[in-house]
């Protein structure tokens, strides 16, 4: 990922909001990056603009060299599809689908044949530990339970990078020590993590660290 001069930029009638300002960064494959700021820091909007979801006001957004700011909304779908997990702090998942459904999705989305979307379902969810809870709708999962579903449902399509948006910040201390864990292990196979969080005990997971403030990027350990 390589991101230069990236800016973005809410103007109302009365006044121009400065969200995130001048980000430069570079990062390579496998890395795993913790990002962290107090609420208001700019954040989410850094990962949305880097995952491809928003458009700078400024600035240059570069995944495998392919800029993601640039084109039409279809071919950025499809390329954010093959390259990129999403796991959001609201989690997201499809209250009238299973676990196994809400994993499919994206497989289904990809031109995945059902029965193999079925089958990799089946073996993500056992991975993340709900080898049990493969039927349930999310109505029956707990929060934990819930969060790592929307995992198995972020690699499904064997993407090069994870971004996840305070995936742990909803979560009690036992599900936020199982949901770290299986980001370490995801990042042992060569996936880019990227996470979002406010949680200093959090980013130290992380080798790379971060931090946002009021928009401006600084580098640092904590």
């Amino acid at each position: 990922i390589e991101m230069k001069k990236v800016s973005k930029l809410y103007k109302s009638s009365k006044e121009e909001i400065v969200a995130i300002k001048d980000i430069d960064l570079s990062l390579e494959y496998g890395d795993d990056v913790a990002i962290i700021g107090p609420s208001g820091s700019g954040k989410t909007t850094l990962l949305q603009i880097m995952g491809g979801l928003s458009n700078p006001t400024r600035g240059e957004v570069r995944i495998d060299g392919v800029l993601i700011n640039k084109g039409s909304d279809n071919k950025i779908s499809q390329f954010r599809n093959k390259t990129i997990g999403f796991i959001f702090q609201n989690i997201y998942l499809q209250e009238y689908f299973t676990a196994k459904e809400n994993v499919m999705l994206p497989m289904l989305i990809a031109g995945v044949s059902r029965k193999k979307a079925e089958e990799k379902a089946r073996d993500l969810l056992e991975k993340v530990g709900l080898k049990n809870r493969i039927n349930h709708k999310p109505s029956k999962l707990s929060g934990g339970e819930e969060q790592r579903v929307a995992i198995a449902r972020a690699i499904a399509n064997n993407p090069k990078i994870i971004m996840a948006d305070e995936p742990t910040a909803k979560l009690d201390a036992e599900n936020t020590d199982i949901i770290l864990n299986i980001l370490k292990d995801i990042n042992k196979s060569g996936v880019s993590i990227i996470v979002i969080t406010h949680d200093q005990k959090v980013a130290k997971n992380f080798h790379k660290q971060f931090y946002l403030d009021h928009g401006v990027m600084v580098d640092g350990n904590f």
